[in-house]
């Protein structure tokens, strides 16, 4: 991914823990929130868990989309367009959302049909799978609000908040 995103000069951000890593300052304005890296090598230590891409052109995002989604050892859980660019985050293809609630079930000792994912973008899938009810937040994608058993208000509006109040409370 270092190399593509050299290649092609797109802003690529490294999530580690406690610490994000960035190749080239080119939409980000939080200088200080980031590290900024000339090599990969100059995080070989760090146990990276995310990267992000950020892309300018649709063109480019398509095409870097396309070589990202036949890749065999990663995958792209999210991707779509932010607010000045188009995104892609980047994950090994053993590790989701639902993978991580399997865990939180059984080190908690509940049932799935005790717990409750909210959700909004495509990497929430996986969430709502290993939970028992899935809630689409209402800015979600609309894949996501046709898998969901509910669908609330945005983010923006409260919408978790909304939903606890009606259906928990």
């Amino acid at each position: 991914m270092w190399t593509l995103c050299e290649r092609e000069n797109l802003e690529l951000i490294i999530e580690a823990k406690y610490q994000e890593y960035i190749n080239e300052m080119i939409f980000r304005v939080e200088s200080d929130k980031y590290i900024k890296i000339d090599k990969i090598d100059d995080i070989e230590n760090k146990k990276i868990y995310q990267i992000v891409i950020n892309i300018e052109r649709d063109s480019k995002y398509n095409n870097i989309k396309e070589i990202i989604l036949n890749q065999e050892k990663i995958w792209s859980p999210n991707y779509g367009k932010g607010i000045k660019t188009f995104f892609l985050d980047i994950n090994n293809k053993d590790i989701d959302k639902g993978i991580g609630i399997q865990h939180l079930i059984k080190n908690l000792g509940i049932k799935k049909e005790e717990t409750i994912g909210f959700g909004d973008g495509i990497n929430d899938y996986a969430m709502f799978r290993e939970c028992g009810t899935g809630v689409a937040m209402g800015n979600a994608k609309e894949e996501l609000k046709n898998t969901a058993d509910y669908i609330t208000f945005t983010n923006d509006e409260d919408g978790v908040a909304k939903f606890i109040e009606e259906y928990i409370l």
